[in-house]
Formats: structure tokens, C-alpha cells, sequence
């Protein structure tokens, strides 16, 4: 890779919106409340519909991690079935 060490592009240490929203979808996915808590604080999708159709909070629900849980719904998580159709 070339360059001087210790360097990188402009830009290069962040993640993409979809990059932060897979990776707090997995999170929750592991009930790892403390992993969750990166990407939620850059804006991901709460609700987005990962694998399976399930939310974040769908699949945090299978995890047994009840802090995780209480957490989405304070932060205004929904499961799948409670998303409005549009």
C-alpha cells in the first residue's frame, strides 16, 4: 500500500451510513449493548429491516440482553410488525 506509515486517505476511517447501520444491526443481533452504542450515535437506521425482515430490535429480542432491549425502545426502535405500511 505505498505511503508513508501511519497514514490515511481523507475520509478513510469512516464508515458508510449502510456500513454503520449492518454493523449496529449485528450488534444487536450479539445483544452487545456497548458495540451498539458507536453506530447508533452516528445516526444508523433504528429501524432499518436487516436479514430475516427483522429490525434491530427484532433480533435484540432473541439475544436475552433486556438492557439492549429497554434501550431501543427508549430510543424509538420498533419491530418489524409495528412498522406502518406506506
Amino acid at each position: 500500500m505505498g505511503g508513508r506509515p501511519g497514514r490515511t486517505l481523507p475520509g478513510a476511517d469512516r464508515e458508510s451510513p449502510r456500513e454503520n447501520t449492518s454493523a449496529f444491526w449485528g450488534a444487536c443481533h450479539g445483544g452487545r449493548l456497548s458495540t451498539a452504542e458507536y453506530p447508533l450515535s452516528q445516526g444508523v437506521d433504528i429501524n432499518w429491516l436487516g436479514h430475516d425482515g427483522a429490525t434491530p430490535l427484532d433480533i435484540a429480542l432473541t439475544s436475552g440482553n433486556t438492557r439492549l432491549v429497554e434501550g431501543l425502545h427508549a430510543q424509538g426502535a420498533w419491530k418489524a410488525s409495528e412498522i406502518p405500511l406506506s
